[in-house]
């Protein structure tokens, strides 16, 4: 039998919710939690009781309950699933009743590809650590990277991370990660080793996906021994700096290779992720676009959609007057906000956003709060480093920059941006041309960033034959006026503009 409740129906056979006859996305972990607290509507169903329920067999963690107990209430309405302290969960949304399964119509029957619900979170176990030695600091150690690793994962909203106690099943004995990977059911799995000798450390970590066993990432940390939980924190931080880009890149690669992925929300979101790090600001700008026209009220596109359009400011490939995109970036990021003011990423977006439309001050104060929520990575440090020099910080925000530089193997246009202006900001003109000569095809508005830096070491000629090279229509004017809003102090704005000028720009 089916369910029916309100404007939902619930196919237990097509494992499927619809709305008014339209199918709503959802894991397949939140439609097993639905199934049982409609068949028990009106009653608490204990945490117990449903981690048995949707997990068999498996120990985990009363977070990961919730997340799926969250996404299930932005599906339903905020008001259907009820928390009942100490207990566990009721459904109080409108009275299901079971009704004829019904038939497979055009559309509905087997072969036509259906979106796997699965694709809006990307889904990571890491498994417990294992050592090379036999001595306690070494086992201690691992432990605690695995456990923190966990944690810091577990900030990710899009990501639903597997707990530290499937130790108790896989720490013992290291069976094939295919197996592993059918019994947990998620996307990656994070491996790792550490090895002691003496007072050397070096841990091995490596991102699998497990659809085809492939290798996603990898990388080798070493360091010295010091104070363990120092070194812990060390190694955690450089493992998330790097590891949170390669399994955004990952997990976009893994759905492009699934056609029933095509219409998810998620799926473009990710698109538009992985354009931005290629420096395609129209084509992410587009990706996010159809997410939003696929889930309206998906706060970390309205998010992405702000930041983009702000940037856009600078990067001139908007057709828009400056007024009516700042309308619509600060529109953007307001929505965002509303959907979800708790979620780091969509913190992180409204300090960058507000950063481009001329707010730095308000844009610090995003970037603290998001700095406090937040994962530890790197284009945390990015973002919080970039703002505090602007805002007359730029010892402070050098250092958060050349931290987040560590941490990554392929750096992103936005931190090599980033260096290079703070670096300007700071009168390295050598050291703001260094970082651009690192810096693979860079477009042409960071080659600007380069012909100021030119003109400020007097050579001149050089930075007026990068201005030759301007597309066709590109208002230099306009974006000068965009840049030096970003400034709170206006000695950094005149700076900019002596910058610019001795390049050749009429200011």
């Amino acid at each position: 039998m089916d369910i029916e409740f309100g404007d939902f129906m619930l196919s237990r056979r097509d494992r499927q919710l619809r709305r008014a006859g339209s199918a709503v996305e959802m894991s397949a972990r939140s439609f097993d939690i639905l199934v049982l607290l409609l068949e028990r509507a009106g009653e608490v169903v204990s945490k117990d009781e449903l981690l048995e329920t949707v997990w068999p067999g498996l120990v985990v963690e009363e977070n990961t309950l919730q997340v799926h107990v969250s996404a299930l209430r932005k599906v339903l309405g905020a008001s259907a699933i009820r928390t009942v302290h100490g207990r566990g969960y009721k459904f109080a949304g409108p009275d299901p009743r079971s009704v004829p399964q019904a038939s497979a119509g055009p559309g509905t029957g087997a072969g036509v590809a259906k979106p796997d619900a699965r694709n809006e979170q990307t889904s990571i176990a890491v498994l417990p650590f294992r050592t090379q030695s036999g001595d306690e600091a070494s086992h201690l150690l691992a432990d605690g990277l695995a456990e923190d690793i966990i944690t810091e994962l577990a900030r990710y909203r899009n990501l639903v991370v597997t707990g530290h106690r499937i130790s108790s099943q896989f720490g013992e004995r290291r069976r094939d990660l295919a197996e592993i990977s059918r019994e947990l059911g998620v996307d990656f799995i994070l491996d790792g080793s550490v090895r002691m000798s003496g007072q050397a450390i070096r841990v091995v970590v490596e991102l699998i996906d497990t659809e085809t066993g492939a290798h996603a990432w990898g990388d080798r940390f070493d360091c010295e021994m010091t104070d363990i939980f120092a070194v812990q924190d060390q190694i955690v931080a450089a493992v998330i700096g790097r590891l949170a880009f390669s399994l955004t890149e990952a997990a976009g690669r893994k759905r492009e290779r699934d056609p029933t992925s095509s219409s998810s929300a998620y799926t473009h979101f990710l698109q538009a992720r992985v354009a931005w790090r290629a420096g395609d600001g129209p084509r992410a700008t587009q990706s996010v676009e159809r997410a939003l026209e696929i889930d309206p009220d998906y706060g970390r596109a309205h998010g992405y959609l702000a930041f983009f359009l702000a940037f856009s400011l600078f990067g001139q490939w908007n057709d828009l007057a400056d007024d009516e995109i700042m309308l619509r970036s600060r529109a953007a990021i307001d929505q965002a906000l509303i959907i979800d003011r708790s979620d780091p990423f969509i913190l992180q977006r409204a300090a960058m956003t507000l950063f481009l439309l001329g707010e730095p001050a308000a844009a610090l104060r995003y970037a603290e709060i998001a700095a406090s929520v937040s994962a530890r990575d790197s284009e945390m440090l990015m973002i919080h480093g970039m703002i505090l020099a602007y805002c007359g910080e730029h010892a402070k925000g050098s250092a958060m920059l050349e931290r987040a530089m560590t941490l990554e193997h392929q750096l992103s246009p936005g931190l090599y941006l980033s260096l290079m202006e703070v670096r300007h900001l700071m009168g390295d003109y050598a050291g703001s041309l260094a970082v651009m000569e690192m810096m693979p095809d860079p477009p042409y508005v960071v080659r600007l960033y380069e012909a100021a830096a030119l003109a400020r070491l007097g050579r001149t000629d050089e930075a007026r034959r990068i201005l030759d090279q301007a597309p066709e229509g590109f208002d230099h004017a306009r974006f000068v006026r965009a840049h030096v809003r970003s400034c709170a102090l206006a000695r950094d704005a005149e700076n900019w503009k002596e910058s610019f000028r001795l390049a050749g720009i009429t200011v």
